[in-house]
């Protein structure tokens, strides 16, 4: 039981992740801009992360929920 509103279709905070790859495939192809645009990602995934530890872990444990196997990202593989 929660008082914090969220939802059973979510996808797990590898946005992070992804944008670093991104980010370094566009600073090795020379891609003006680059700095820019990965800050403002980097703030959307930092507000994500924040979300999860928010919604998902209320007890400060450390470790965040999934409420449904769907929201493994693999196909209800946990």
């Amino acid at each position: 039981h929660h008082t914090i509103a969220t939802s059973g279709i979510t996808q797990p905070p590898v946005f992070g992740m992804a944008l670093k790859k991104v980010h370094d495939a566009a600073k090795r192809r020379g891609r003006t801009g680059t700095g820019e645009r990965s800050r403002f990602l980097y703030d959307a995934a930092l507000r994500w992360h924040r979300w999860w530890y928010e919604a998902r872990d209320p007890q400060s444990t450390g470790l965040v929920a999934l409420l449904h196997p769907w929201e493994s990202g693999s196909d209800n593989s946990p």
